[in-house]
């Protein structure tokens, strides 16, 4: 089946009367593998640095996860599955390693007009006890065939003992497709 990749770098830095006092990288990798109309495979990679409130320094997450495409048709797209996610987290104290069975979830709607709004969660924990999420919302807006905006909105929670927190960001982006 069609194998789709997308990779997102971007970079953030605050600058004071000429210094800069907070810089930050954050990746984002996709695979998604159709193996055929029903099933596919998909893989998930995020890193997010110097994130903002609760001196968290860095999140990282890889997702694998295999399962069922419903709604699919042209321009609509629901992929659901279990999967295994490994979290990496680290603040001021130190870092976090956790992972375990999860769930994925993504969902993909486009318009005539190539404008496409998706969103994809990973969750990786107990549904009662401590977890962590990782959730973005992607809005596409094409000028040309190669060229466009990016709206995104990256959320993740932690509800582990240890480095416990949220992060919240949102970001408009240039995208460039080869």
């Amino acid at each position: 089946g069609p194998l789709r990749s997308q990779l997102e770098l971007s970079y953030e830095f605050d600058r004071d009367e000429g210094v800069v006092k907070d810089n930050d990288w954050n990746v984002r990798l996709r695979q998604d593998l159709d193996l055929d109309e029903r099933h596919f495979l998909a893989g998930r990679f995020t890193h997010q640095g110097d994130m903002s409130g609760g001196g968290r320094k860095r999140a990282r997450a890889l997702a694998v996860a295999a399962g069922w495409r419903l709604l699919g048709g042209e321009r609509n797209e629901l992929r659901i599955g279990p999967g295994y996610v490994w979290a990496d987290l680290a603040d001021e104290a130190g870092q976090a390693r956790e992972r375990g069975p999860g769930l994925y979830a993504n969902w993909h709607w486009q318009h005539r007009s190539g404008v496409a709004l998706s969103g994809t969660t990973v969750f990786v924990g107990s549904l009662g006890e401590d977890s962590y999420w990782v959730t973005d919302l992607r809005l596409d807006w094409p000028l040309t065939p190669r060229l466009g905006f990016v709206w995104t909105w990256d959320h993740s929670r932690n509800t582990y003992p240890f480095n416990e927190g949220e992060s919240s960001k949102l970001r408009w982006l240039i995208s460039w497709k080869p």
